[in-house]
């Protein structure tokens, strides 16, 4: 029954508290079902459904032996009976598949007969193999190369240079494998090159450790604490020496207290993110180092709060020109390339007003 706007004033003054007062537990409970939030996660499972029942539990809730219920009730139960039993009864034409006639390949007709055979074999030459392969859908017996020389018209080494774009001239044959020589071995001896970082040799700009993956953990705190006396050495290459974070606190340490290094590269070793972080705020202090390779550590994600972080003390670095690192964070990557671009543009402006 929809009110009227003579019947909706008389409702305008009543309290709806009063109304509510007036009803019975009865119609708070139907109220209730009517008014209720289905997908409201707040209210429990049980209250959140049309179906109620009013008895109490006769036991806890066991979620296995209800499963062991259902299942035992799924197996003694029998199946419902059907009104028409199932007859297997085949209506319309049924399909069956045509009988294809299996021919051995010994009766297969030949195009050719053994005298036009014995006719190939020993007077066509390269060239008419090829013609004849081509009429019978052989691409197998044409290599890359001879495509190669006789469509696109490159100049190959083992075809004719005087043929280019002609067609094929010969049967496909086999490329020999171009052999590469393998990278020869770091051969710095490590026992030396320690000595005269700690002499301060001054012929010693550069030292090359890449790859040399048995120098000790000792050996390498060695190499790191040597820098902080080291006033000659410019390049320090430490790429693949299984350097850890404890052997990177070291070189940090030194970092700080050395002056004259330009270059320093220790990618693919062992370092954290924590690690990266304090080499990068080492070189803060060291004011002279160029370029920093920590690329390709064991961590590969080193977490957004570590990148941001580095990024940040790049951007107080006004010295370094290359930066090799792997950031995930969009933000900390612009900041980095940004900063970097900017040391660059100094670096011109600065040796293009000296000359």
């Amino acid at each position: 029954m929809a009110l009227t706007k003579k019947s909706a004033k008389e409702y305008e003054n009543i309290s709806i508290d009063d109304l509510l007062e007036q009803l019975t537990e009865e119609d708070i409970e139907k109220l209730n079902q009517e008014l209720f939030d289905p997908d409201d996660s707040d209210i429990p499972a049980r209250d959140r459904c049309a179906y109620k029942l009013d008895k109490s539990p006769s036991a806890k809730f066991d979620r296995k032996k209800l499963l062991e219920h259902l299942e035992k009730t799924a197996k003694e139960d029998k199946d419902w009976p059907e009104n028409k039993p199932y007859t297997g009864e085949k209506r319309g034409k049924v399909w069956q598949p045509k009988e294809q006639e299996i021919k051995d390949l010994d009766e297969t007709e030949n195009d050719f007969n053994d005298e036009m055979w014995e006719a190939v074999k020993d007077n066509a030459t390269e060239e008419d193999l090829v013609e004849i392969a081509a009429l019978l859908g052989i691409p197998s017996l044409i290599s890359q190369t001879q495509y190669h020389a006789a469509v696109v018209g490159g100049d190959k080494s083992n075809i004719d240079s005087t043929v280019k774009g002609g067609g094929f001239h010969s049967v496909a044959k086999h490329e020999n494998f171009k052999l590469f020589d393998e990278d020869p071995h770091n051969n710095t001896n490590v026992e030396e090159a320690l000595e005269n970082i700690k002499a301060n040799d001054p012929k010693t700009t550069t030292i090359n450790l890449n790859n040399i993956t048995k120098i000790s953990e000792e050996r390498l705190i060695l190499f790191a604490e040597a820098l902080k006396t080291n006033t000659k050495l410019e390049r320090l290459q430490m790429s693949n020496v299984r350097m850890t974070d404890k052997v990177g606190a070291v070189l940090a340490e030194a970092l700080k207290e050395n002056n004259n290094l330009i270059e320093l590269n220790v990618e693919s070793n062992f370092l954290s993110g924590k690690c990266i972080l304090q080499l990068v705020k080492a070189i803060n202090e060291n004011g002279t180092l160029k370029e920093l390779r920590v690329i390709n550590q064991r961590a590969q994600v080193l977490g957004n709060q570590t990148e941001m972080a580095i990024s940040k003390e790049i951007e107080k670095n006004k010295t370094i020109l290359a930066f090799n690192i792997e950031v995930a964070a969009t933000d900390a990557r612009n900041r980095i390339a940004n900063s970097l671009q900017r040391n660059v543009d100094e670096s011109k402006r600065v040796t293009r007003i000296s000359k």
